[in-house]
Parts: structure tokens; C-alpha cells; sequence
């Protein structure tokens, strides 16, 4: 799958969404570009090789990781919305973004089933050390 198929798989699966918030179907960074180059650096890619990457065998893993980053893509603007009521007639915007986390959160669940560690904090855990060699000998 390449970037023209990826781009072809977002504007499919999601062009109701990319209309409400006025994102336009191509591959600029203010569009799906930055999805795609996310995509594509989880799976291991270069910086170098992001605009001609074709991946052939991780495609389901490819297309799981363009749903979660589009999903959180759609976020931010729809994290400007909000509810209001013109003449007696309420119109409930924020439900929008509620139903669009809970997608991408399931998306983020698949990921995590796949292997994928999104979004977490970085941390290591510290071992067992041995410090044996700090202490004095019995010749000392």
C-alpha cells in the first residue's frame, strides 16, 4: 500500500467526518499527510523513505494505525464545537466528538491487540542490581 492507496483509504473511510470539519482529501501536512507519515513511522519507516514507502506486508497494521491517527486528526477540531439552541431547537455538537474519541480510543484498543504502543509515556524500570563490589573486603 502506498501513499496514493493510503490516501485513497482515508478518503473513503472517513469523508463524512473530513467534510464537518473541513479537511480536504489530500496529502498535505495540514490534511492526511501527517497521518500517513505517523502511520508509517510506527511501522518503522525512515524519515528519509516516508513519501515513497509502499508497505506490502503489515497492511492490516498499516491500516489500523491510519484509522487511529486519522481519528485523532479529527479531534482537535472537533474539540471546538459546541452545544446551542436556536429557537427552542438544541443541536448538540459535542456529541461529535464524543462518538469520535470512542472510535478512536477502540482504534487505540486494536493497536495495543496488534502490538502497538501509542501514546505512551516513556519509563523504564530499573532491574536488580548488584553492588557487591562497594563493599569492603575482608582484607581492607
Amino acid at each position: 500500500m502506498n501513499r496514493d492507496e493510503a490516501l485513497g483509504y482515508l478518503a473513503g473511510q472517513f469523508s463524512d467526518i473530513a467534510n464537518l470539519v473541513g479537511l480536504n482529501q489530500s496529502d498535505t501536512p495540514a490534511d492526511y499527510g501527517l497521518v500517513i507519515d505517523q502511520s508509517l513511522r510506527q511501522l518503522g519507516y525512515a524519515e528519509t523513505s516516508l513519501a515513497t514507502a509502499n508497505e506490502t506486508v503489515r497492511v492490516l497494521d498499516y491500516l489500523a494505525l491510519l484509522d487511529y491517527y486519522a481519528l485523532k486528526r479529527f479531534l482537535r477540531p472537533l474539540s471546538l464545537e459546541y452545544d446551542y439552541s436556536i429557537d427552542g431547537e438544541s443541536h448538540k455538537r459535542s456529541s461529535l466528538y464524543a462518538n469520535v474519541e470512542k472510535q478512536m480510543l477502540e482504534a487505540k484498543e486494536q493497536l495495543g491487540s496488534l502490538g502497538y504502543q501509542i501514546d505512551v509515556a516513556n519509563s523504564f524500570e530499573l532491574g536488580r542490581m548488584n553492588f557487591d563490589f562497594l563493599e569492603p573486603s575482608e582484607a581492607d
